[in-house]
């Protein structure tokens, strides 16, 4: 469907403009969709390169809709953001074929299987507490500043996650 709106017509505002773009989404969204799935073979990477081109068209919706076929405009916009995932995709394949991966990383031992699973189940405050002091080697004064929080609450968080792993690694070795 081609939208044949002037841009001096009566009622040609932002909501104007709003409202003439959602109903061109809303019209033309299925096809553009379905050629996205084809060209990209894949359900959710079709429907992030369909939400990135439409957000294309939006930012430049003032020039496009004078055209003669704004969906034609969308849809060599989608084929070109596609080549260029694809190229990066494919630059990214090579590079990995090139420099390899490293053949021996070892297996997570089991200790580390079970403090990850611990972390996950603490509060997200105590994780990334645990996480920057101990991981990342902050101090306490660091994790504080990096979390926008007072210096005792980071010492908190701290204690707290420390007991709670305790608990939660203590109840594992004595299944």
């Amino acid at each position: 469907m081609a939208v044949d709106v002037s841009a001096d017509a009566p009622g040609s505002g932002p909501a104007a403009a709003q409202r003439e773009f959602e109903a061109f989404y809303d019209d033309c969204r299925p096809r553009i969709m379905r050629y996205a799935s084809s060209l990209t073979g894949n359900r959710g990477d079709a429907e992030e390169l369909v939400q990135e081109v439409f957000a294309k068209a939006w930012q430049h919706w003032s020039g496009i809709r004078g055209h003669r076929s704004p969906e034609a405009w969308v849809r060599t916009v989608l084929f070109r953001t596609w080549v260029t995932w694809w190229r990066k995709d494919v630059a990214r394949t090579r590079a990995h074929r090139r420099h390899g991966m490293p053949a021996d990383v070892p297996e997570p031992s089991i200790d580390h299987v079970l403090i990850v699973s611990a972390l996950r189940v603490i509060p997200a405050s105590q994780r990334e507490a645990i996480l920057l002091h101990y991981e990342q080697g902050m101090s306490v004064k660091q994790v504080a500043a990096v979390s926008s929080i007072p210096v005792s609450s980071a010492r908190a968080r701290l204690v707290r996650g420390r007991r709670s792993l305790a608990e939660l690694l203590r109840d594992e070795n004595t299944r």
